[in-house]
């Protein structure tokens, strides 16, 4: 699904060297694609809408029975 081109802002972020390709990857893996690349924006909006949901390593590991 794409998403509206109206109403939207540019923000900047500084992160990690490696940090813009491993969000790539991710975006691309939950599907959220543009051209060749992940659609970060549209990951964002996913993120933020709660239509993915981050929970802590921490608390997976404990869901799991991980160490």
């Amino acid at each position: 699904m794409g998403r509206l081109k109206a109403n939207r802002v540019q923000k900047h972020f500084r992160v990690d060297v490696n940090t813009p390709e491993k969000l790539d990857r991710l975006a691309i893996q939950l599907g959220y694609v543009y051209g060749r690349g992940g659609a970060l924006g549209e990951l964002l909006d996913a993120i933020a809408n709660e239509e993915v949901i981050l929970v802590p390593k921490t608390s997976w590991q404990k869901l799991l029975g991980s160490k």
